[in-house]
């Protein structure tokens, strides 16, 4: 009988001993959560980044590149149309080629503030390098009408005004060459920036009205 339970408590042991014990799951940061489960996906980035190369092309190459950089440095967590939103309308202290306080990429105005589109559309036309000056038509204008009216004026130029909704109360609109708008709305739509042309964005105020 001894025996009997000698071998069953020696086997016992030794079956014991060869459990592996369990390693515990390396704990995320906040910031690696957000990072894979609340932002974008890398080719979602990728296409971003691609869309802001495209947009600043009118930039010194050294500048452009450090617009760019804003999509690729962004806060984990951000969706694709704040990132795009913040690189456009970033500042940068340091020195630059073109300076800062002179290029312009985007126009970013508050839902009443339609006084205040005439001059960043001329700081707009000035980093495009187009050399006529646009006026806002008179009269008790809303946001949305100075910008289509804008749109209307640069069209003549062979460019496009597209407008970008990150789901604020304000107003983001910024230029594309013609003749790369559809490239544009193919890299926004991948990236899952909420990107329109002018005729979406008045289909989408009217409903709003």
């Amino acid at each position: 009988m001894f025996r009997i339970f000698g071998r069953w408590f020696r086997r016992s042991s030794v079956e014991r001993s060869q459990v592996t014990p369990a390693v515990p799951e390396p704990k995320l940061s906040d910031a690696e959560i957000l990072r894979d489960h609340f932002s974008p996906s890398q080719h979602a980035v990728s296409a971003l980044m691609d869309l802001v190369q495209l947009i600043s092309t009118p930039l010194e190459a050294a500048t452009r590149e450090r617009v760019v950089a804003c999509v690729r440095d962004a806060e984990p967590g951000e969706d694709a149309s704040t990132m795009l939103d913040w690189a456009l309308t970033r500042h940068f202290g340091e020195t630059e080629t073109i300076d800062p306080s002179d290029w312009c990429l985007c126009i970013s105005v508050d839902w009443r503030a339609s006084d205040e589109i005439e001059w960043q559309a001329n700081r707009l036309l000035h980093t495009l390098g187009i050399a006529d000056r646009w006026t806002c038509p008179s009269g008790n204008l809303t946001v949305p009408d100075a910008l289509l009216a804008f749109g209307a004026w640069l069209a003549q130029k062979g460019y496009t005004l597209l407008h970008l909704d990150t789901g604020s109360d304000g107003y983001i609109a910024f230029v594309i060459r013609r003749d790369d708008l559809d490239e544009a709305l193919r890299l926004a739509t991948t990236a899952g920036a909420v990107v329109e042309t002018g005729d979406m964005f008045r289909a989408s105020t009217l409903g709003r009205a």
